[in-house]
Order: C-alpha cells, then sequence, then structure tokens
C-alpha cells in the first residue's frame, strides 16, 4: 500500500512538473523577502527615528487669530518646543506656486541635499523634485517679487517629504507645486505672510 502511494506521488509531481516548480519558486522567493524584510525593517526605523530626533520634526502645527507673544513662557508653563513660522504661496506662473517658507531654528530643520546653505538675503533653497521638473539648476534666479533670488542648495524638509500644496492634494505635482526656503530677512519682505506655530 505504501510503494503505490510511493510511486502515486511520484506520478503525480512528474505529470504536474510546472506547477510543483513554480509553488517550490514562489516559496522561496516570499521566505527571501521575509527574511530581507525583517533584517531591513531596525535599520530604517532607526533612521527614521534618528532623523526625526536631528531636524525635531513637529508634532502639530496650529494658526491663531492672534499672535503669540510670550513663546518662552508658554514653552516653560507647559514644558514644550514651540516655533513661530512664516509661509507664502507666490505664483510664479499661472500654473506654479511656490511655497516659500522662513528659515527656521528650533523645529523642522531642512537638511541640505546638493549645494551650500543661505548666507545672503538674495538666496533661497528649493526642493530638488520641484528644480528638476522646472529646469532649475545651482546659480539659476527665481524672480520673486520683482525681486532676483539665487538658488544656491537643494534641500529636505521633514514636513515637506512629501510636498503637497494642502492636506486634500493626493498626488504629488513637482511641476505645479514645490517648497523653498529664505532667510529671515527676505522673509520679511514679503506681502502675503501667513503665521503659524509648529509645536513639539
Amino acid at each position: 500500500m505504501v510503494m503505490v502511494l510511493n510511486k502515486k506521488i511520484k506520478r503525480t509531481m512528474t505529470e504536474h512538473k510546472s506547477k510543483f516548480i513554480g509553488s517550490f519558486v514562489l516559496i522561496t522567493i516570499s521566505c527571501m523577502l521575509y527574511i530581507a524584510f525583517n533584517l531591513s525593517t531596525p535599520s530604517i526605523k532607526n533612521g527614521i527615528e534618528r532623523y526625526f530626533e536631528n531636524n525635531r520634526v513637529e508634532d502639530a502645527y496650529f494658526i491663531v487669530q492672534n499672535n503669540l507673544y510670550d513663546i518662552r513662557g508658554i514653552e516653560s508653563r507647559f514644558n514644550l518646543i514651540l516655533e513661530e513660522r512664516g509661509m507664502e504661496d507666490y505664483k510664479l506662473t499661472d500654473d506654479t506656486t511656490l511655497r516659500i517658507l522662513e528659515e527656521t531654528s528650533k523645529l523642522n530643520r531642512y537638511s541640505l541635499i546638493e549645494g551650500r546653505p543661505i548666507a545672503n538675503s538674495n538666496e533661497i533653497l528649493i526642493d530638488r523634485e520641484f528644480a528638476r521638473a522646472n529646469d532649475l539648476y545651482l546659480g539659476s534666479t527665481i524672480e520673486i517679487y520683482n525681486r532676483n533670488f539665487y538658488v544656491v542648495g537643494f534641500f529636505a524638509a521633514p514636513d515637506y517629504i512629501f510636498p503637497l500644496k494642502s492636506e486634500a492634494d493626493l498626488v504629488l505635482n513637482p511641476k505645479a507645486f514645490g517648497v523653498s526656503v529664505v532667510s529671515e530677512k527676505a522673509y520679511k519682505r514679503l506681502k502675503n505672510k501667513t503665521t503659524f506655530y509648529s509645536v513639539k
């Protein structure tokens, strides 16, 4: 009886060779992927946590009707980090908007990808995908309110890793929207600023 079963199993496997080989290959690939993900996950997790810690990523942001004046007092009272920030959405063309952010010191500190940090009030950092989509490179000029800004670097901001114009947007479109950083002095000259607060 056992020999008959053994012969039947061998015959079935021989007749359906492709199915069994396919199953074996799929199981092998699945095991390899599982092991690879298992080994790389802690490394990725540590990298993200380190990035969030080094760049001091905000926990939340909010807008208030009147500006806050005693930021240090609020930080001390509630044991948190609070930073006033500003932004303006500037239309470069009818179809292209550049969000101009004020340089931060406490929270959401940017990472320089290429180039150098801002040294003068006529310099600007932009996100690399926006630069690629709009044919901008290091040394290019961008005109904002009839004033030329020189692109001195490409950056990544932790709160704009995936730069969307609003939370309602679902698709990234670097041709139509990008983010940039200017110095505090340059930011003060902008005309339609919005003030908000980041908190950690």
